[in-house]
């Protein structure tokens, strides 16, 4: 992974900090899509090669007394230009909307996955507010350990029963938490709150603030990409929206 930027700082009294960054880099930045493959239960995607290489501005403004050194990143998807990606095919299209972030899947048994437009971290948590616009046997989550679009992790939610499920993808899927049903997956029509923590080879994940599961896997760890994911099952078109996407630095980490 090589990138470049600069960081520009600007103080004033009273007002607060702005913080500004801007990067270009090269990596799985941009979105990728497939179909998916047979699976008992809700199924898991078939990943192909992504070839997408942005240039992002982030822009996060913070208030000096309320400064968290904690917050890596956050985008709340008010500003279109906040560098995720503008895509628009014959199956599927990446896009602002209302102060949210879809991805549209026009075709059944169809998946879409995009990066945020960060840098690679290691030792974190990702998290995402997420919820099913059109169709409602969408499952959806977040990527998490990305080096290319053939070996990272997923975790993901179904709300058509209430199920949650951990893959990883290197690139034959392997089970890590199997399809789950859990009271606290919220069902179709209302939103959910995924939030994954990555720490060395451990993973802990968590929906609408209830803790699910915690595995030990180090096949991809280190600094690696975080990012979106969505798919269709039966019922198509289908689109899920984001908002408030946000990457922590470990609270015990060094500020």
């Amino acid at each position: 992974m090589r990138f470049k930027g600069f960081i520009a700082l600007a103080v004033s009294v009273g007002l607060g900090l702005l913080f500004t960054l801007t990067v270009a880099a090269q990596g799985p930045e941009g979105p990728d899509a497939g179909t998916i493959s047979s699976r008992v239960g809700p199924p898991g995607p078939t990943i192909a090669a992504a070839h997408f290489t942005p240039t992002a501005a982030v822009y996060l403004p913070f208030v000096a007394q309320n400064y968290d050194p904690f917050r890596l990143y956050f985008d709340d998807f008010s500003d279109s230009n906040s560098g995720w990606p503008f895509v628009d095919r014959t199956d599927i299209k990446y896009s602002y909307q209302a102060g949210e972030y879809e991805i549209l899947l026009r075709n059944a048994n169809w998946w879409g996955a995009a990066a945020a437009p960060i840098g690679n971290i290691a030792d974190y948590s990702v998290e995402a507010d997420m919820h099913s616009q059109i169709g409602s046997t969408n499952s959806y989550g977040l990527i998490f350990g990305l080096g290319d679009w053939d070996h990272f992790y997923t975790f993901l939610v179904y709300p058509d029963g209430q199920y949650y499920s951990i893959w990883r993808h290197d690139p034959d899927w392997v089970t890590l938490v199997d399809w789950t049903q859990s009271p606290h997956v919220n069902p179709p029509g209302a939103a959910n709150h995924l939030k994954v923590e990555r720490t060395g080879s451990r993973i802990v994940v968590y929906v609408n603030g209830h803790l699910l599961a915690t595995v030990t896997d180090s096949t991809y760890t280190g600094s690696l990409r975080v990012g979106l994911y969505a798919q269709t099952e039966a019922d198509a078109p289908g689109a899920v929206r984001f908002d408030n996407f946000e990457v922590r630095q470990p609270a015990t980490a060094a500020v």
